[in-house]
């Protein structure tokens, strides 16, 4: 943070991690390092509480929620790395997951099915000035644990695919991604 106050945020979503049928906000910061991902839990329009996800998102500003293991709380997909909601995200940090650990700097993440196997997958573009470099796709494997399959789409650029960049254009049946051309 610098010495007005401001920081360098991104990573933003309105979620429900508590499932208490109300949207939270999620943000992410990079100072004071290292990088911080937290969620607000919405109380009233005048009170919210801040609880820690984790640290380390690797994003430039991506980031998507999705039940990425199926177990009914919403996590966090970030560049490379996902955060497993717990359960108990009142009491305790999410438990950071590295599914590719040469994929930072995301600059979007969007959710959606690349495959046609109506399961969610991963998409996500970075510059040319990050690590990703590139726009691709990860499928989420039955293994959580272990690397997920990067499937390369087209180059980086500092543009954006987020928040609906991904969608069957032409009607064959298949997804196409939407970014401005190089």
């Amino acid at each position: 943070m610098n010495d007005q106050g401001y920081g360098d945020y991104g990573l933003t979503a309105l979620v429900d991690p508590d499932r208490d049928g109300k949207l939270d906000f999620v943000l992410g910061g990079r100072r004071p390092e290292p990088q911080r991902l937290y969620w607000y839990q919405f109380v009233a329009a005048d009170c919210w509480i801040r609880h820690e996800v984790g640290t380390g998102y690797q994003s430039d500003v991506g980031l998507a929620a999705l039940d990425v293991d199926g177990d009914g709380w919403v996590d966090l997909v970030c560049s490379g790395v996902w955060y497993r909601n717990t359960g108990k995200p009142c009491d305790e940090p999410f438990q950071r997951m590295v599914f590719d650990d040469r994929a930072a700097g995301a600059h979007d993440v969007v959710v959606a099915d690349m495959d046609g196997d109506t399961k969610p997958d991963v998409v996500v573009m970075g510059d040319t000035h990050t690590q990703l470099n590139g726009l691709h796709w990860y499928k989420i494997p039955p293994d959580l644990r272990q690397p997920w399959p990067k499937h390369a789409i087209d180059p980086g650029i500092h543009g954006a695919i987020a928040p609906a960049g991904v969608a069957d254009l032409n009607g064959d049946g298949h997804p196409d991604v939407v970014r401005h051309l190089v």
